[in-house]
């Protein structure tokens, strides 16, 4: 079973912190550009992802665990 992922990856690969952000609702990984972008977080590797079946991505075929 293959899904379609939605991701946004920024910051270096090797950095000690990475953080996962999840949108809620309908929202797409794209709603985080503007948090991604902050200097602050220039130091952290960031992934913004877009669960299937959300903010317009392709849903899964099958919806159980």
């Amino acid at each position: 079973m293959t899904y379609e992922w939605e991701v946004r990856e920024q910051g270096p690969a090797d950095a000690a912190h990475t953080v996962l952000l999840l949108p809620g609702g309908m929202c797409s990984a794209g709603s985080f550009a503007e948090l991604m972008a902050e200097p602050a977080l220039a130091g952290m590797r960031l992934v913004a992802a877009t669960l299937p079946g959300q903010a317009g991505a392709p849903p899964p075929d099958d919806y159980s665990v």
